[in-house]
Parts: C-alpha cells; structure tokens; sequence
C-alpha cells in the first residue's frame, strides 16, 4: 500500500511539473513561412519605422534580433513577447493593441523568422494560454 502511494504521488507531482513548463521551444517549428510572411508584411507597415527594417532597433526602440534581442527574451515565453507587442505596439503616437491577436502571431513569427528559429506545419497561435507552452530558447536543445 505504501509503495501504491509513492507511486501515485510521483506519479502527480511529474504530472503537475509537465503541466507548469512549457512543452516545446521555438526550435520546433512553431509557425509556418506564409504566417512568417504575414508577418513581415505588417511588420514592414506598423514596426519598422521605429525598430528598423532589418529589425535592428533604432533610437529609443530595442533591436527585435542579435544578442540584445537573445538576452532580453532566452527562456521566456512566446507568450511574453506577444504580450509585450500586444499591450505596447506599435508605439505611440499609434495605437498600441491595434493590431488583432492573429496580426500579433504574425509579428512575432517574423520576428522568430528573423532570428534564426526554423519554420514548421503549424501556425502559431493567438491564444496566450497555447503561447505560455512554447519556451524561447537561444541555443537549440
């Protein structure tokens, strides 16, 4: 009975674990090249007069890739960066959280695109919840 009991406690303690993190990184094709494309698109209207069109930053705009951009967002959630575009791009004196949640997706497929991360199957999602399970991660797993 004892050993039943260690069994089911491991057993629920990997399951809450499992259910915490986040089940893949962006290594693992998490959008697809027409989503990336999209993106790009908007990108190029709404973004790159502030952060540039090779997305290299400018002044009083962070760059969105190379070191700055990794160690900024390396292990945080894609749900964090889309957050972060959701509630402050583009920046005044636009609007921020004009762009629809699928606009926000977009964006940041091209941002991930423009970083290195490989392409896949599926587009990324707008759902955030779906976002907090994909890990940034700069060196691939």
């Amino acid at each position: 009975m004892k050993q039943a009991i260690v069994v089911l406690a491991t057993f629920f303690a990997v399951l809450a674990l499992s259910a915490q993190s986040p089940s893949r990184t962006v290594w693992d094709g998490v959008f697809t090249d027409a989503q990336q494309k999209r993106g790009e698109a908007i990108y190029t209207r709404e973004c790159s007069t502030c952060h540039g069109e090779r997305l290299k930053g400018g002044e009083g705009s962070p760059p969105l890739t190379g070191t700055e951009f990794n160690d900024n967002w390396n292990n945080k959630s894609v749900a964090d960066l889309f957050d972060k575009i959701r509630q402050t791009m583009p920046a005044p004196p636009e609007q921020p959280g004009k762009l629809t949640p699928q606009q926000n997706s977009d964006v940041v497929a091209h941002i991930l695109s423009v970083a290195g991360f490989p392409s896949g199957a599926t587009e990324l999602p707008s759902d955030i919840e779906q976002l907090k399970r994909v890990r940034i991660t700069v060196d691939k797993p």
